[in-house]
């Protein structure tokens, strides 16, 4: 029969190297999914202002406006100038593009978002 006592408190490289990746994993996880949730805010605001937009009081001018306000409150670097608004006789199309930076330790993700909604106008 085996005794256990000559390997008290090894431990194998595998459990170590799982260790390191499920902290590289947490902190990417930490860093990223605020700005995903903030991007999803963000897209639900355009798809309810796209909606909106048959009313009359939903001019671009107005609908620019709130995305900026949304945006700013989210804190994403959307400016007057990234939001284009296209009105045809039936629908409405909301281009935005911008460009967001993920810093992680040691390393800042450049990361260029493009949302872009079309809806029908009644």
């Amino acid at each position: 029969m085996r005794t256990w006592r000559g390997q008290r408190g090894e431990i194998s490289p595998g459990c170590i190297i799982g260790v390191i990746v499920l902290l590289i994993v947490v902190v990417i996880a930490m860093k990223t999914i605020p700005v995903l949730t903030r991007i999803g805010e963000f897209q639900a605001t355009i798809e309810n202002l796209s909606e909106r937009a048959s009313s009359s009081r939903y001019t671009n001018k107005v609908i620019t406006e709130r995305l900026l306000e949304k945006a700013d409150d989210l804190q994403l670097p959307v400016t007057a100038q990234s939001i284009k608004i296209t009105r045809r006789k039936s629908s409405i199309n909301i281009h935005i593009e911008y460009e967001l930076q993920v810093r992680y330790p040691m390393y800042t993700y450049n990361w260029k978002k493009v949302h872009d909604e079309t809806r029908p106008l009644f």
